[in-house]
């Protein structure tokens, strides 16, 4: 990662950002946050479950953010910032906690998530896209909120 590090801002991203070769990436340039994602999940293998659970979908993206960061050497820019999960991501990356405590973080954060769309039927988030006027319209019709406006579609 080639850039000007006294201008940069670096934004990690949020959750549903999984790619194929995360599992390859993890394992080549940080197996121990492997170790830390397997123990944070409570599962020798989180990428190999049929359907990831929500806390294996947050810490794989954590620890996936964290080891390409690594892997670009680490570089200090003027900003760390993260898009709502890739705050745990920041914050590890300006090592004001552990990425340890960032993977354990994550997957609290997707148990406490799951565990609310269970004790709550028909509650839950989606991602749409589709311009805002739309989206009002049906949310509004629908009886649903819309949480949040991330970009012009």
């Amino acid at each position: 990662m080639n850039f000007d590090s006294a201008r940069a801002v670096v934004v990690f991203p949020g959750e549903a950002t999984r790619a194929v070769g995360m599992r390859e990436l993890l394992e080549e340039w940080r197996p121990q946050l492997m170790e830390t994602l397997s123990s944070a999940v409570g599962h020798h293998d989180p990428f190999s479950q049929v359907h990831v659970s929500q806390a294996a979908e947050q810490a794989i993206t954590v620890s996936c953010s964290l080891a390409y960061w690594h892997a670009q050497g680490r570089p200090t820019p003027r900003c760390l910032l993260g898009h709502s999960l890739g705050e745990l991501t920041a914050l590890a990356a300006a090592r004001s906690i552990s990425e340890d405590d960032a993977v354990h973080l994550a997957a609290i954060r997707g148990n406490l998530m799951q565990r609310a769309c269970e004790e709550n039927p028909g509650c839950g988030m989606t991602a749409v896209r589709a311009p805002l006027f739309d989206i009002e319209a049906i949310a509004e019709e629908s009886g649903v909120a819309v949480a949040s406006h991330n970009g012009p579609r």
